[in-house]
């Protein structure tokens, strides 16, 4: 899995930069978390990104790419938890389309999958910080 994580050279948090390794060392953990409970036979390939562009009228710090079956998520200027809260998001995108539930104006505000897709991700940082503490640190 620490494979299909690919990220640019740092992460900032709290005005420090974290090297790709240190990224890795938070993200790949909080993806097996992801996957057991989101039961994702197939996880989609994940890259970090400094910073998403061409994502048109509506601004996204993270997106689920459906025919690729890949999550492209933004980390600069942001906090590792909102970082997994944005990645949780995009896994349960994964998780809908692997049960047939997207279509095309599944992405739009307040359709019923985005809204599926903010409250599990909720659920998932919860859960996620009570069993790691130090991340709200």
């Amino acid at each position: 899995m620490l494979a299909d994580v690919v990220a640019d050279k740092y992460l900032m948090r709290e005005h420090q930069l974290y090297s790709v390794d240190q990224i890795r060392e938070y993200i790949a953990p909080f993806l097996k978390f992801c996957q057991q409970h989101l039961d994702l036979a197939r996880m989609p390939r994940v890259t970090l990104v400094k910073k998403l562009s061409g994502m048109g009228d509506q601004p996204t710090f993270a997106y689920y790419n459906v025919p690729e079956n890949s999550v492209r998520v933004s980390y600069e200027n942001r906090h590792i938890a909102d970082v997994q809260r944005s990645l949780a998001h995009e896994l349960v995108h994964a998780r809908q389309n692997h049960l047939g539930q997207l279509d095309r104006n599944s992405g739009k505000t307040g359709s019923p999958q985005e809204n599926q897709a903010n409250s599990v991700a909720g659920e998932i940082m919860r859960m996620w910080a009570k069993q790691n503490p130090d991340l709200m640190k």
